[in-house]
């Protein structure tokens, strides 16, 4: 096995594709940060009008709304981070996959494609995490 072949042979097909994958990692990058962002705007940011602050600037107390902001804003930002970039990543990686397998040429809008298998990128890690916290499971560990 020759090492600098497979760096020229992988540095070929990078060229080659070089724009669908610059623009497919910047749209997996950037699409789930701004969904994140706004969402972190709409709850964690409007949390902070429930903060209590004395002369000193220092935190006296929270009100109750704040905190179910803060946490419902938490969770969602994981979820719609999880939901966003697992597929969009699961795209540029089978388009990888298709250009070193069957040589096809990538397509602009190649991220997009995992979203085509949404069950099984999603649902099936988790399924399988899930089974093998159990002894007898039906998946191989981690």
């Amino acid at each position: 096995m020759d090492i600098g072949k497979l760096f020229r042979d992988a540095w070929g097909l990078f060229v080659k594709d070089i724009g669908p994958l610059i623009v497919g990692m910047l749209i997996a990058s950037l699409v789930p940060a701004v969904a994140a962002a706004v969402i972190a705007a709409a709850t964690i940011g409007a949390s902070y009008s429930g903060f209590q602050v004395n002369a000193q600037g220092d935190v006296t107390g929270v009100e109750s709304m704040s905190w179910a902001l803060i946490v419902s804003g938490s969770v969602a930002i994981v979820l719609v981070t999880l939901f966003l970039s697992v597929p969009l990543y699961v795209g540029i990686l089978s388009g990888v996959f298709r250009r070193v397998r069957e040589g096809r040429e990538m397509a602009y809008g190649e991220a997009f494609s995992g979203f085509g298998m949404f069950g099984k990128v999603i649902c099936g890690p988790q399924c399988c995490s899930a089974s093998s916290l159990r002894p007898s499971s039906s998946c191989p560990p981690p």
